[in-house]
């Protein structure tokens, strides 16, 4: 079930006050992060429409594009000699991608693959195949800018898709945008990516990291009441400063203490010496606001130590056999008990195991030689359904062309196969710029002799602030 309008609404004005609040101060150098917040001017955050809708593009004989609440895509703005078709053949739609496929990130590199094998046993698109182009970026910003200008160049690419890392998509944004080249479906859930009217070419998915970080201080308010502890370790880049800056600013208006806080080198080969520091504060509650393989190396590390804390690790790192088991195998039993803002159908949780787009996505991984429980192929294979959804809303509304697809992504409204039951994906331009604004708070169920891992309902409530939290306006 849902919570009580009531609960969320509050969420929805907390958040509101916090990402204000969050751009009035010396952020020390952090202001890609600083943000204010439009007011919710859509559905209420407890309805959902069950039936998907189409999209129809607004009138364009003067190459503009309406995204909705006031948003605009000017083609006019475009440079000299560009091409709304480009990247299109008469048999195919090329999509390029970088992913750290090399460093501390590399299980993520797979994303790719799985992108590939759902296009590959997907019907063809307005008659053609997407093939999905790839690059190994080992998470280095400047090395993403190298690849997506490359692949610019010489690779006829009609658009970007689930680039992995806000640095590494900050990077690009603006260059993208001034090309009026597609930057969809960023796999980071940087609130800047909310932001239609100032960067209509770019758009994200994920659970935004301003709304998760609220949720947990929602729930650890609620659940373990006022004057718990907190001790945080966040990635030393944009990913995890928002984190903290969102996190840093909901917790002490809701009586939430934060007793120490470490921030890591993203691709180091380890956490230890942040963790055991933050271990020492003795605090209640460890928030994990990392990804990769930092996110099981902090909690191997926090149990090795002897720290029972209640342990909060980001969304990104939901996927149980890409992080927890391999940890499970490494460290038995360490990290049963997590817990997690869930947002889509984890294909290794056996509460899935009769669900149709489970076994269907584990059938097609399985045909093409892949372990449907060892990588991030099934992240990539879930990520394909939101391409393939709006590519096909595009080429059956106006036609298959870069502008019409960014309008058919800041208007949606359907249900993913691989979202949480209940959950709806609704966009609206500055209205509602957000994908993903539903999730519930799970806990690993991974004993030591365990043979697979589950994600398992805490509240048995659906958090959703759909349609509440406006768009980015920093």
């Amino acid at each position: 079930m849902k919570r009580s309008k009531r609960c969320l609404g509050l969420i929805a004005t907390a958040l509101a006050f916090t990402l204000i609040a969050a751009s009035c101060g010396d952020d020390g150098g952090e202001a890609s992060t600083a943000t204010t917040a439009a007011p919710a001017t859509t559905a209420d955050a407890g309805t959902t429409t069950a039936a998907p809708t189409t999209t129809e593009a607004a009138p364009v004989s003067d190459g503009t594009f309406d995204l909705g609440g006031g948003a605009v895509l000017d083609t006019n703005e475009c440079p000299s000699g560009w091409d709304d078709t480009q990247g299109l053949t008469d048999d195919e739609i090329r999509i390029g991608i970088s992913l750290p496929e090399s460093g501390a990130l590399a299980g993520f590199g797979t994303i790719a693959e799985g992108m590939q094998i759902f296009f590959d046993n997907a019907d063809p698109i307005d008659g053609r195949s997407v093939t999905i182009v790839s690059r190994d970026d080992g998470y280095e910003s400047g090395r993403t800018v190298t690849n997506v200008g490359e692949m610019i160049d010489t690779e006829n690419i009609f658009a970007f898709s689930h680039i992995l890392g806000s640095p590494n998509n900050l990077a690009v944004r603006d260059t993208l945008n001034e090309e009026c080249i597609p930057q969809l479906y960023n796999a980071t859930g940087l609130p800047n990516w909310g932001d239609p009217s100032n960067f209509p070419w770019t758009i994200g998915q994920l659970l935004n990291y301003s709304t998760e970080s609220l949720i947990w201080c929602d729930y650890f308010a609620s659940e373990f009441g006022e004057g718990t502890t907190v001790a945080a370790l966040y990635a030393n880049n944009d990913f995890g400063k928002s984190y903290q800056k969102f996190f840093e600013q909901c917790a002490p208006e809701l009586g939430l203490e934060i007793l120490a806080t470490e921030l890591h080198d993203p691709n180091a080969d380890t956490v230890q010496p942040e963790v055991t520091t933050l271990a020492a504060s003795g605090a209640d509650i460890f928030v994990v606001g990392t990804t990769g393989a930092s996110c099981p190396r902090a909690v191997g590390g926090a149990r090795g130590v002897g720290w029972g804390a209640t342990i909060m690790v980001s969304s990104t790192c939901q996927n149980i056999g890409l992080f927890w088991g391999p940890l499970h195998s490494q460290a038995a039993g360490a990290a049963h008990g997590i817990q997690i803002i869930s947002t889509t159908k984890d294909i290794g949780d056996p509460r899935w195991a009769d669900d149709p787009w489970v076994m269907k996505v584990r059938s097609e991984l399985e045909a093409a030689g892949i372990d449907p429980d060892a990588g991030a192929q099934q992240t990539g294979y879930a990520f394909a359904e939101q391409l393939d959804h709006v590519l096909r809303e595009a080429a059956a509304n106006g036609g298959l062309g870069r502008a019409n697809v960014m309008q058919a992504s800041w208007q949606q409204n359907w249900e993913a196969q691989n979202a949480l039951p209940g959950s709806t994906i609704q966009t609206d331009g500055a209205n509602d710029a957000y994908i993903v604004e539903a999730g519930e708070i799970s806990m690993l169920n991974l004993p030591p002799d365990a043979e697979a891992g589950s994600w398992v309902a805490v509240t048995g409530e659906l958090i959703d602030v759909e349609g509440d939290l406006g768009s980015f306006a920093g």
